[in-house]
């Protein structure tokens, strides 16, 4: 349920994991393709799937935040998951989702 990095102490050379954002509960981001080659992405593709980095125009970043405490809603509030499923969660959490496109200006005519 949190956006996790690896860190190492150099003090004591040994790694630790922290939070690096809290209550982040999902993170995707997939990337534009330009299959047509008129400077706009035709589909958006994760990073296993993308075949030819020299087409990619724009990055699509999705991200999920929950409440820290739980009980703040009257009932389980249902959210939608990056592929438009709804899931209907066991707690009582606040959640939102965030959305943003950016294209990549390097690349771009």
């Amino acid at each position: 349920g949190q956006l996790l990095c690896r860190v190492r102490n150099l003090s004591t050379n040994t790694d630790q994991t922290l939070a690096l954002i809290p209550q982040v509960e999902a993170l995707l981001v997939t990337y534009g393709i330009d299959n047509d080659s008129d400077g706009f992405a035709d589909v958006y593709r994760t990073v296993a799937t993308v075949a030819d980095w020299t087409r990619v125009v724009s990055v699509n970043i999705r991200l999920r935040v929950v409440s820290a405490e739980d009980a703040l809603a009257e009932a389980p509030q249902p959210y939608l998951e990056p592929d438009g499923a709804v899931t209907t969660p066991a707690d009582r959490r606040l959640r939102r989702n965030f959305a943003t496109v950016v294209a990549l200006r390097n690349i771009l005519p």
